[in-house]
């Protein structure tokens, strides 16, 4: 779920179906997602991996279900 805004908010969970195990869970109640003096925001869909902790990446490969994009 994200509220694009200068005061925005971003939350992804990704759990496996198989083991219902959770897989990521992140969430940021504060961070800026909005460009100065932007009259639109295009939203680029995907997840990204940080190098600051190069023993957590991996390899994965993730197949979305039940995926929908709402506009509120």
């Amino acid at each position: 779920q994200i509220t694009y805004g200068e005061n925005g908010k971003y939350e992804v969970k990704i759990t496996s179906l198989d083991k219902n195990k959770e897989l990521l869970n992140y969430k940021n109640t504060s961070i800026r997602m909005w460009k100065t003096n932007a009259d639109f925001l295009r939203p680029k869909w995907g997840i990204y991996r940080s190098l600051q902790q190069a023993q957590d990446l991996r390899d994965e490969k993730i197949l979305f279900a039940d995926f929908y994009i709402e506009e509120i």
